[in-house]
């Protein structure tokens, strides 16, 4: 007796035959849209506009970039490649079909000096700002403690997790409103080994509390390098704390304190001056 045709393998055959075409006729069509995109002149770079900054700094820049596809250029890189260059800070790139690239740009703002063989001026990012200085600049908080052989322009190579947390105790001190009287003058970055420390400045004179000609107190804190937030505002609730007291007997909270650790931010040990009876 002849044997009769399994229908689920005819079945089987018809599906996997009608998924394979399927699959050809996607991927067909996936190859021609690459192409369109990726080789049709409709997608050339014919504008590159530049917010943020005058247009004329990167004139040859954007010769480079215009006839170019805009799918096929790298934004990454590209981004890159506009840091190196000068001190601006790439904060995004778009693409707006089917011809124009827009670059969103800013000016690298100096944070703070880093005290290397000279003062370099650094961003909140710890980018190096371009030039250098013999001489500190004013008003600007000095980090020392930081070692590298070779200052380069493109990314930081020096250890960037110390750096970066003195630069937050900088970014927190600056937002805090209960030390706006005051200012970081110098962060000592040490090792695990030492205990880190920063300067802090009474900054009264700008608002008019103190005249010119009154001295400045300072005062070298220690604290915990790796709880810069925390630091800031214990520091901050301790001088407002102060505050009070330190009117009552005619002088300022900075005036009133010998000695300042902040390293156990759970119990700070704070010595102030003993008053002459």
């Amino acid at each position: 007796m002849p044997r009769r045709k399994n229908k689920n393998y005819i079945f089987s055959g018809k599906l996997i035959f009608i998924l394979t075409l399927i699959l050809v006729c996607i991927l067909a069509l996936a190859g021609m849209l690459k192409f369109f995109f990726t080789r049709s002149s409709y997608f050339a770079i014919t504008k590159v506009t530049l917010e943020g900054i005058e247009q004329d700094a990167f004139l040859e820049f954007k010769k480079r970039l215009l006839g170019k596809n805009i799918f096929l250029q790298e934004l990454k890189a590209i981004k890159e490649q506009v840091e190196e260059s000068s001190d601006i800070e790439c904060i995004a790139i778009s693409r707006r079909l089917p011809g124009e690239l827009v670059f969103y740009l800013r000016k690298r703002i100096s944070v703070a000096q880093l005290k290397l063989a000279r003062y370099h001026l650094i961003d909140q990012a710890g980018i190096l700002i371009s030039g250098a200085s013999s001489l500190a600049y004013d008003n600007l908080p000095i980090i020392l403690g930081i070692e590298m052989k070779t200052p380069q322009r493109k990314t930081p190579p020096y250890p960037g997790t110390e750096l970066y947390r003195a630069l937050e105790l900088i970014k927190e001190k600056n937002n805090s409103s209960a030390l706006a009287n005051y200012r970081i003058a110098k962060i000592y970055v040490l090792g695990a080994a030492k205990t880190s420390s920063f300067v802090m400045l009474e900054n009264f004179s700008t608002s008019g509390l103190l005249k010119k000609d009154t001295p400045t107190r300072q005062l070298e804190i220690k604290f915990d390098l790796e709880k810069p937030g925390d630091t800031i505002r214990v520091l901050g609730a301790l001088l407002d704390k102060l505050q009070a007291s330190s009117h009552s007997q005619g002088v300022r909270p900075l005036e009133n304190i010998e000695y300042l650790d902040l390293r156990n931010i759970d119990s700070p040990v704070v010595m102030e001056k003993k008053t002459k009876p």
